[in-house]
């Protein structure tokens, strides 16, 4: 937990802590009427306000602080926002790669299983296209799988369009071209 976090949780605390405090000093006042004794004053109250004067004090500080780190932080991320950008990319770019290499090699797999799986069939095919059974069990030579199976399309058009993209706006050393319009067509002039 932050040190502001747990300030301010300190503080509601206390200033819970106060309404018990006026309760204490009720009692107290109370009791000492009856016994007949002089006014034992707030003392409770007052230390209870204090500490919340104190606590608030230290939320404020802690809050002042996370103001500071959390503005350092972005400051930095906004310095490094180049070569934040790059390792996204790359990142994004590797994984798509590798998302892409492990779906055609479950297309093949799938291809191969396949095809052991019609080789494995082809006895029970023929006993039942030549009628081997005798005429005493008739069977359809058609075997279909239950379920599909269905393997994702490996495109990912949208996703690599965005970092060719991001790539070409933040990274690329090529300035893009200036529209400048005139009467006329428009002239595009490099900067």
């Amino acid at each position: 937990m932050s040190d502001w976090a747990e300030a301010d949780t300190q503080l509601a605390e206390l200033e819970d802590n106060i309404t018990n405090a006026k309760y204490q000093d009720a009692i107290a006042l109370k009791t000492a009427a009856i016994a007949g004794d002089p006014d034992p004053g707030t003392a409770s109250t007052e230390a209870a306000n204090r500490a919340v004067l104190y606590q608030t004090e230290v939320v404020r500080h802690a809050h002042r602080e996370a103001t500071k780190a959390g503005a350092v932080v972005m400051r930095s991320l906004e310095e490094n926002r180049l070569e934040i950008l790059e390792l996204a990319l790359n990142k994004a770019e590797a994984g798509i790669l590798a998302w892409q290499q492990s779906v055609v090699q479950l297309q093949h797999t799938y291809s191969v299983e396949e095809s052991n799986r019609q080789s494995a069939l082809d006895g029970l095919k023929m006993m039942s296209k030549l009628r081997l059974t005798n005429e005493k069990i008739q069977f359809d030579s058609v075997f279909p799988v239950a379920g599909i199976l269905q393997v994702p399309k490996t495109r990912e058009d949208q996703v690599l369009g965005i970092t060719v993209l991001l790539r070409k706006m933040f990274l690329d050393d090529t300035p893009e071209p200036e529209v400048k319009t005139k009467k006329g067509p428009h002239v595009f002039v490099r900067r």
